[in-house]
């Protein structure tokens, strides 16, 4: 398992959540707002049953990427 920030998580990458079920990433946007923190929005589904989920991460926190 390789470590990457959430901004550089792509569409079509395979991530370790928190839970420890390994999910699809569907779509991945970053909001940089004039102030505040940056922030990147993360749709996924689960593999193992197909359930879809979205998560919004700051882009300076790590995330487990699975091969």
């Amino acid at each position: 398992m390789a470590v990457e920030f959430a901004q550089d998580v792509r569409k079509g990458n395979i991530i370790e959540h928190e839970d420890g079920q390994l999910y699809v990433v569907l779509k991945s946007e970053t909001f940089r707002p004039g102030k505040g923190t940056p922030t990147t929005t993360i749709e996924m589904r689960r593999i193992s049953d197909g359930i879809k989920i979205t998560n919004t991460f700051k882009t300076s926190e790590k995330l487990e990427k699975a091969f």
